[in-house]
């Protein structure tokens, strides 16, 4: 059952099956560019048409990969600790959303009856509601996070099953760090005009975002996914330079100069430069936090690698960031930093939200620990504990790991650490003892990316970003083929099916994936109509104040009651709208 290699490709196909088998592969690949580059542009995933669009990518992913197979006349899957973690974590949300007998609910969650008292299982009234039957207290939200999480394990089980060489690590690198650039560079141009909305088209509908956000909401997930783009671009500086000085000892010095292959080494120090700044300019903690964790962790396993020249364009790298720090934020960035570096909670955490947020977490996990309020319900059940009422509303747990915790409970929690625990061998193994330097640098590169998203959600909740998340899972998927195709690796594990076993996967992939879809279409179809509500009931509430002033004349007062008048009409009819689509 196992392997040196194999190319999941037949010696011998017809000509139109290796056409067909091409442009699947070929499909394949313009998915993950659609996912690193056009998906992130609707708010980073956070808006439902955003979630959608991931979806949506996905499900073509899957569904191109499991026809390829069933073109192939011996077709390989090849098997990882991952994906049996991902099939767990399917079961445990799953589970939340599935109807269970009231003894069934009393065993796993014994809470549920005294948080919801309307819903007792005992004593059945006229005032009260019937039986809850699920773990979950939004099973709608619940299943949202379920297609959620089936992309995510797509885009990692693909990515462990379309990387064959170290080749195809290096091209999924290029595409990472092209992506953080064009990104960063359209962040840079939108700040550059002062816009507060998201790419010219959100306004009202959101929070306006402060400082630079890039097609993000909230700057920390902007440079998170910066940080995460660093670290390609170093491993692909690394291994440029590394080739460069091998072709120079090669082929002498008459043939190293400013040629092709130096001035592609500038440009690509030039774009992961504008990466670096942007993600400075953007004036977030976590986003300095995660950039400096890909340096450090990039220049403890790269250090064998770094040599007079490469201190050169690193020198210049640094140079050009600072040159362009100086003109805009450098104030700002000291400050920043002065925050994080003085790590005081007071200071650094506005009015104390944050600690109180994780506080009511905490005793979230303890009043539901094992199994957890479900997935997807953070806004429904976090008020509940929370000492003191704030004024905003907490999407999230501003922390990845509270916030598994508190909606998946210890079973939750057992199954990310596992996770980061195989993640960690893959990385660790990876590059103990091995002396391929390309290797070597795109381990290092994962490992970078990977370790800072594990410190970054310590602060933030970036593991719920569908563009950070998808990103995160690439990088899972290129850490668990590094480790597999390690220099001095024996074997590969890979399971070889028939062509009825791959149309049979081929048929369940299908109707999870348009179930998937199916979950996501009604939020996404009614996103709009809740949109212009929130833009008309701001409207709204500025009339309701400029009514409110005892200085109006009788005239101003009758215009303001019109107008009034007439924005009540629209927002009952965008909310019946928004409520017959979801």
């Amino acid at each position: 059952m196992v392997s040196r290699h194999l190319s999941g490709s037949s010696l011998r196909l017809p000509a139109l099956d290796s056409l067909i088998l091409k442009l699947l592969l070929q499909l394949v690949d313009v998915c993950f560019i659609a996912t690193l580059v056009f998906a992130p542009l609707f708010m980073g995933g956070r808006h439902p048409i955003g979630r959608l669009i991931f979806v949506s990518i996905a499900v073509v992913m899957a569904i191109a990969w499991v026809t390829r197979q069933c073109f192939l006349q011996r077709s390989i899957w090849r098997s990882t600790a991952g994906q049996w973690l991902f099939l767990s974590a399917c079961a445990l949300v799953l589970l939340q959303v599935f109807p269970l007998s009231p003894s069934w609910v009393s065993a796993l969650a014994p809470s549920t009856s005294d948080i919801l008292s309307m819903w007792a299982s005992e004593g059945l009234s006229e005032s009260q509601l019937g039986t809850w039957p699920y773990l979950s207290f939004n099973p709608q939200s619940t299943k949202c996070g379920l297609a959620m999480l089936f992309a995510y394990g797509i885009f990692f089980l693909i990515t462990v099953q379309r990387v064959e060489t170290i080749n195809d690590v290096e091209k999924f690198l290029r595409w990472i760090a092209l992506s953080a650039m064009a990104l960063a560079v359209v962040g840079l141009i939108q700040f550059a005009f002062k816009e507060q909305t998201v790419l010219w088209s959100y306004g009202d509908a959101v929070q306006k975002p402060v400082g630079m956000h890039g097609c993000f909401t909230n700057p920390n997930h902007f440079s998170h996914l910066l940080a995460l783009g660093i670290s390609a671009c170093l491993g692909w500086i690394l291994i440029k330079v590394k080739r460069s000085s091998e072709n120079h000892r090669g082929h002498g010095s008459k043939q190293f100069g400013p040629g092709q292959n130096s001035l592609s080494l500038i440009l690509i120090c030039v774009g992961s430069g504008i990466v670096a700044f942007t993600c400075l300019v953007s004036m977030s903690r976590g986003g300095i936090l995660s950039m400096l964790v890909v340096f450090i962790v990039m220049a403890c396993i790269c250090r064998r690698f770094i040599r007079r020249q490469l201190l050169y364009y690193l020198l210049g790298f640094i140079c050009m960031g600072g040159i362009l720090l100086s003109i805009n934020g450098f104030d700002d960035l000291v400050k920043e930093i002065d925050s994080v570096k003085e790590f005081s909670f007071r200071k650094a955490d506005y009015k104390q939200m944050r600690t109180a947020i994780w506080g009511a977490n905490v005793k979230a996990i303890e009043n539901r620990p094992w199994f957890g309020h479900g997935a997807g319900t953070h806004r429904d059940f976090y008020k509940m504990y929370l000492e003191k009422p704030f004024p905003v509303q907490f999407t999230h747990a501003e922390s990845g790991y509270l916030q598994i915790g508190s909606e998946n409970g210890v079973v939750g929690l057992t199954l990310l650490f596992s996770g980061i625990f195989v993640c960690g061998f893959w990385c660790v193994r990876g590059f103990w003892k091995n002396n391929n330097y390309t290797e070597l640098i795109c381990i290092a590169a994962v490992s970078a990316a990977l370790m800072a998203s594990v410190v970054h959600s310590v602060f933030d909740f970036v593991w719920f970003i569908p563009a950070c998340m998808s990103w995160t899972m690439i990088f899972c998927g290129l850490g668990c083929r590094l480790y597999q195709m390690r220099g001095d690796s024996k074997v590969q594990p890979y399971f070889s099916l028939s062509r009825a076993a791959w149309m049979g996967v081929s048929v369940i992939v299908v109707i999870v994936s348009f179930g998937s879809l199916n979950v996501l279409v009604g939020p996404a179809t009614a996103s709009n109509h809740w949109d212009n509500y929130r833009t008309f009931a701001l409207k709204r509430q500025r009339v309701g104040l400029q009514m409110n002033h005892f200085k109006l004349s009788d005239k101003k007062k009758n215009e303001l009651a019109r107008i009034a008048t007439g924005l009540d009409k629209i927002l009952e009819e965008e909310i019946r709208a928004y409520l017959s689509k979801d």
